[in-house]
């Protein structure tokens, strides 16, 4: 009788994780369709260079650009570290790959850079933008201005004047290169943020690849900030250095709001994220770590009188930064005079919902307002300079949601840096939500207009829910990965 053969045992595999390619190529495919949907022609000034280039039927082409902005979303979501964990992925490398398909295209659901061009022609030809308008003068931009804004003033400070006119005098002030080339200082602000984040992400104490996939691989900043070649993002980039000097730079209280005052003199919203870094220099100087939990009152009192002069030194040096520029640069601060041109147009911002409903104007706008005080004050209150992070993250989006406009890549000024703020997983989901929503609905709102509004808002809605909850719950039920905020990176 032969000896009895030994009984192998079986151990339960382990769960297979899903790869990160898949999201990789659905964020491509989703770019690619973006891409080719705006040469249709219904989205492009009729004077445009390429204009008819890609013979596009106008229903095709707004439909493509519904279906580009769900797949990008859709990829982003899939590189969700929780859903995706065999290995760490290059974010530089997955943007560069994602953002390129949009780089050379007209601009991504925006006509904001054919503003910008037709700005840097008129400072090509020795005028100030706070005196001529759009369309003034005869160039090769003047004609594919939206006739909303034909005439109207430059409303952002004299860096950003700067910069496009540099950007588009690169091309020769082409008429279509030039205003391709307004993607340039875009490109410029997500380097620097995605240069800062790592080092941020580790001085509030969260994981740098968590940190990069929320902030810097997320569609608002691929579709909106670098496709829209927005001046947020450069603004962004400028905050981000700004707040690498508050924790790692020498002489915090001379450098950080010297850049503050630079991403103001790109874009004014930059102002609110003062607060954030001087309380993050008030930590660092006092060598304090981060503490959310409430302490009392009277640890609000103390923590107000330590905070009270870096708080006036950062916007006394910020300020003084920025006419410093404005002035050295030749134009001034006549953007003062047109800070209420954007607010004509309706938006979805809740002010402009009331004003749309028949709240007098004036009285939306200062209920705008007094939300977004009260909402400071209580981050304030809150946390201080207990945890810097999640008063300069709640007071940016704050400001997104309180003003008299909203546009989608408005949402950056917070999104960029919200993971830092560890808010846990609900507020993720939340935000996440939110920017899906804003995307879908504004994909639709600009090239669906036959859709009711309402209508678009449940839709955009309706999908931003499953895309979350198929983001953030399948994951937990598949066995693959517990939902739990990320640990910090070892020191």
């Amino acid at each position: 009788m032969s000896a009895a053969q030994p009984r192998s045992v079986q151990h339960p595999s382990p769960p297979v994780t899903p790869s990160w390619v898949p999201g990789v190529l659905v964020g491509l495919l989703g770019s690619l369709v973006l891409g080719v949907a705006m040469f249709t022609p219904g989205f492009l000034p009729t004077t445009s260079p390429v204009f008819g280039l890609l013979p596009i039927p106008l229903q095709t082409g707004q439909t493509a650009v519904v279906v580009g902005v769900l797949l990008s979303v859709l990829g982003w979501l899939l590189l969700r570290p929780e859903m995706c964990s065999t290995r760490p992925i290059n974010s530089w490398s997955v943007l560069g790959l994602w953002a390129l398909p949009l780089l050379f295209v007209p601009p991504v659901m925006s006509n904001d850079p054919y503003l910008y061009a037709d700005q840097a022609w008129t400072v090509q030809q020795g005028a100030n933008p706070y005196l001529v308008g759009l369309s003034a003068l005869p160039g090769p931009y003047s004609d594919q201005v939206d006739g909303v804004w034909q005439g109207s003033t430059a409303v952002y400070p004299a860096l950003h004047l700067i910069t496009t006119w540099l950007a588009a005098g690169v091309t020769g002030f082409h008429p279509y290169w030039g205003v391709v080339a307004m993607r340039l200082p875009a490109v410029l602000g997500v380097v620097l943020l995605g240069l800062c984040l790592p080092r941020l992400a580790r001085a509030a104490g969260v994981a740098v690849g968590p940190a990069r996939w929320f902030c810097l691989l997320n569609p608002i900043v691929v579709v909106h900030q670098l496709g829209g070649a927005h001046n947020d993002a450069l603004m962004v980039g400028l905050v981000a250095a700004a707040l690498w000097w508050a924790v790692a730079g020498r002489w915090p209280l001379l450098g950080a709001p010297v850049l503050l005052g630079l991403a103001v003199a790109v874009k004014q919203p930059a102002a609110l994220a003062g607060l954030g870094i001087a309380l993050l220099i008030v930590q660092r100087l006092h060598h304090s770590s981060v503490d959310p939990d409430w302490r009392g009152w009277s640890a609000v009192v103390a923590d107000a009188r330590r905070c009270l002069l870096p708080v006036a030194v950062t916007a006394a040096v910020s300020i003084l930064t920025l006419v410093a520029v404005s002035y050295a640069l030749g134009f001034g601060l006549g953007w003062l005079y047109s800070l209420s041109t954007p607010g004509s147009v309706p938006s979805p911002a809740p002010v402009s919902v009331l004003t749309q409903l028949g709240v007098p104007g004036a009285v939306a706008l200062w209920l705008g307002r007094f939300v977004l005080a009260a909402l400071v004050i209580g981050l304030l209150i809150r946390y201080g300079s207990r945890d810097p992070w999640r008063v300069l993250v709640g007071t940016m989006l704050a400001l997104a949601l309180t003003g008299a406009v909203l546009h989608g890549w408005y949402l950056a000024w917070g999104v960029c840096f919200f993971a830092l703020a560890r808010f846990g997983p609900m507020a993720e989901r939340a935000l996440v939500t939110v920017m899906i929503l804003m995307l879908v609905y504004l994909s639709m709102a600009e090239y669906i207009g036959i859709i009711p509004l309402l209508a678009q808002a449940l839709i955009g809605f309706a999908v931003a829910i499953v895309l979350v909850q198929a983001a953030y719950v399948w994951p937990a039920f598949a066995g693959r990965m517990p939902i739990s905020p990320p640990r910090a990176d070892p020191a």
